[in-house]
C-alpha cells in the first residue's frame, strides 16, 4: 500500500510539474520550473530576502544566488538594499515579474482545477488534512527512533546506490 502511494504522489507531482512547465513554455518564458517556484515565492512574500527562498526551498546559497540572477537578468525580479540592514537583500517583483507571475498562476489555478475536479468539498478537505499530515511526517526529525528503525530494515528499491 505504502508503494502504491508513493507512486501515485510522484506521478501526480511529475504530472502537474509538466502541465506548469508546459504553461511557462507556452507563454514564452524560458523559465524553468524552480525559477518559477521562486518567482512564486517572491510574489507571495514581497521583499523576502534570499535567505528565506534558501529556508524554504532547501537549496543551497550557491543555486538560490544563481537563480535570483537569472530571474534578474530576465527583468522579472529586483534586489534592493534593506533599510533595515544594508548587509541583507529584499527581491521584489518588477511589473514584467508581475505580468509573468499572474500569466502563470491562472494557468496553475486551471491545473489544480482540473486535478480536483473529481473530488467534492468534504474530499478535498480530507486530502488537505492528510497532505498536512504527510508534511509533517516529512519535517520530523530524521532521527525519530522509528524511522531510523524502519530505515534500518527497510530495502532500497529507489534504484540509487548508497551513499
Amino acid at each position: 500500500m505504502e508503494e502504491r502511494i508513493a507512486e501515485l504522489f510522484a506521478d501526480i507531482t511529475d504530472a502537474f510539474q509538466g502541465r506548469m512547465k508546459d504553461a511557462a513554455h507556452l507563454e514564452s518564458t524560458g523559465l524553468a520550473h524552480f525559477q518559477v517556484r521562486a518567482l512564486a515565492f517572491v510574489a507571495k512574500r514581497p521583499e523576502a530576502r534570499p535567505r528565506d527562498l534558501i529556508e524554504r526551498s532547501g537549496r543551497d546559497q550557491a543555486q538560490i544566488t544563481r537563480v535570483v540572477r537569472d530571474l534578474e537578468e530576465h527583468g522579472l525580479i529586483e534586489r534592493s538594499p534593506d533599510p533595515l540592514d544594508r548587509r541583507a537583500i529584499l527581491l521584489r517583483l518588477t511589473a514584467q515579474g508581475k505580468e509573468v507571475y499572474d500569466l502563470l498562476n491562472s494557468r496553475r489555478k486551471v491545473v489544480i482545477a482540473q486535478m480536483l475536479r473529481h473530488l467534492d468539498s468534504a474530499q478535498r478537505a480530507l486530502l488537505v488534512d492528510m497532505l498536512a499530515r504527510m508534511k509533517q511526517g516529512l519535517a520530523n526529525d530524521a532521527t525519530d527512533s522509528t524511522l531510523s528503525n524502519e530505515q534500518s530494515g527497510a530495502e532500497d528499491t529507489s534504484g540509487r546506490s548508497a551513499p
